[in-house]
Formats: structure tokens, sequence, C-alpha cells
């Protein structure tokens, strides 16, 4: 068991590659798909015939015909697909996507990314999926182009991701006025909450109230801002415990508590078992 989930990252063969791939599913993608992991980038699963089965983080999604999966930077998932499964995985990373891109917030506001509110899969019938495969093509064929030309392969992307919020979303879906600042929380709890716990930290850095930040989260999500900060740490603990060999003492320093039993008390009253209990219990379900 490795101290740490692996991470894998984009390899570049000079500094002109772009940190975008396509990948057939009936290729392997040179690391060992048979250990849970994360990446520092997107991947979008496209399959075309399904069986098996994906596990994104605590989420255990049956792979069927013409559904699409998608895996967020950070997230842990593992694939078991069977055999004759196929397809293709579309990677990207979030700076590629956004290069040229005046809303920087895009990938916030997109539902099948936000793992912690949607499912990240998306099932189509025949037709759309076609429609998804035809974008696919076009963007594996400037990719492959000797000359390939990145904005091309960002415009094709965008009219895929906006394809798949429409298949995903009601066409009649409005962002209320608060949806820039719930979706600024989400970026900036992403990039701090091993390190700050507080909805007052959040709540400054947006330039509101807590009593704000709280009614907004509570308007999109139902939950409040504590209760958010709360699973995205109770989350990183589980994916902790379950893929890494890490000491509870560790990830409780690891996550910024003041000492581990600070930390076992935080878990269980949270999931009503020890962090040692729900390590036992869920390596039996997944390992």
């Amino acid at each position: 068991m490795a101290t740490s989930i692996p991470l894998h990252n984009f390899s570049k063969d000079d500094e002109q590659s772009i940190a975008f791939k396509i990948v057939p599913l009936k290729k392997r993608t040179g690391y060992d798909t048979s250990v849970a992991h994360r990446h520092n980038y997107f991947e979008i699963f496209c399959f075309a015939k399904g069986g098996g089965n994906h596990l994104i983080d605590f989420k255990e999604l049956e792979i069927a015909n013409h559904c699409v999966h998608f895996v967020s930077p950070g997230q842990v998932h593992l694939v078991k697909r069977e055999p004759d499964t196929y397809g293709y995985v579309i990677l990207f990373s979030r700076d590629f996507f956004l290069m040229d891109k005046s809303n920087k917030e895009t990938l916030f506001e997109l539902p099948f990314l936000d793992g912690e509110r949607f499912a990240p899969v998306i099932e189509t019938n025949q037709t759309n999926y076609n429609q998804l495969t035809t974008l696919i093509e076009q963007m594996l064929e400037e990719a492959n182009d000797l000359n390939a030309n990145a904005p091309i392969i960002r415009s094709y992307l965008n009219i895929f991701l906006m394809k798949c919020k429409k298949l995903h979303t009601p066409i009649d879906e409005k962002f209320d006025k608060n949806h820039t600042t719930y979706v600024h929380f989400k970026k900036l709890l992403e990039s701090k909450f091993t390190e700050q716990h507080s909805v007052n930290y959040y709540a400054n850095e947006l330039s509101i109230s807590e009593k704000q930040l709280s009614s907004i989260a509570k308007t999109k999500t139902g939950k409040t801002a504590k209760d958010i900060i709360i699973e995205r740490i109770i989350t990183e603990s589980k994916r902790l415990l379950l893929h890494t060999d890490l000491s509870n003492k560790e990830i409780a320093y690891f996550l910024n508590f003041s000492d581990p039993a600070h930390f076992s008390k935080f878990f269980k009253q949270r999931l009503s078992m020890s962090p040692s209990v729900f390590k036992d219990d869920i390596r039996k379900k997944y390992k």
C-alpha cells in the first residue's frame, strides 16, 4: 500500500506539445489501470459499448452503452471494464481549456464536473452519442495533424462540453445572481480545504458575510457553507484512508487538524465510526 495516492500528469514530447490527448479505449494508456489513482487533468470516458463498472471516489457507476463518465482533477478513480468495452478517453488540462477563454469559471459551471452535487455521468441514446462521436473524431483528426491548431481543438472541446451540459441539464435552467459567488467559493475551497476549515475564512476572501455565504450555498445545494466544507474534508479523508497507508495521525496533520484525536472525533461525528473502522470496512468492499 502506498503512502500517497498515485497522481498521473501529462507527459510532453517537447515544449510545443499541448496538454490534450484522445486515446481509443482499445489501447492501454501506459500506466497500471488496476490501481486506483488520480490525475491533475480532466478525463472524459466515452463508452460506445459498455460493460463493467467505474469507481469515481465512492460512486460506483455502471459502464453502459452510449454513456459518458467525467473524472475531474483530484478525484480518485478506477476503471474495471469488460474486454469488449470500447470507445474513447479525452484528456485535457484546465490550463489548456481556459487558455483563450474570458470566462475562467466555465469548468466550475458544468454540473457533471461537480462530483459533490451531481453524478459524473451522462447516459445518451444512439443519436446523441453519434453527435458526440463526430466531435471527438474532429478533435482527434486535428490533434493528429502535424500542424495541430490548439484553438481549433479547444473550440471543438468547448462544443463537446456544451452538448454534454445540454444533455445533463434542463435547457431552461437559469443560474441565479449568486451563482458566480458560489462558483468562486467552490474554486477557493478546492485550493484551500486542507488548510482552512472555517466559513469565516472563505466569506472574508469573497468579501461577504458568513450568513450571506451560507445563504448562497443553501440556495444552490440545500446545504450550508459549513456542511460543504466538512463534506470536502471528509471526502479527502476517505480517499486517503482507502487508497493510502497513511496513519490516522499523518492524515490528521495533512488536513490541518490540531491533533489526531480531534480528527478522529470530527470523522466519527459525521460517519458514526472511527477512521480505523471505516478503513477496515471500506477496504473489504473495494479491495
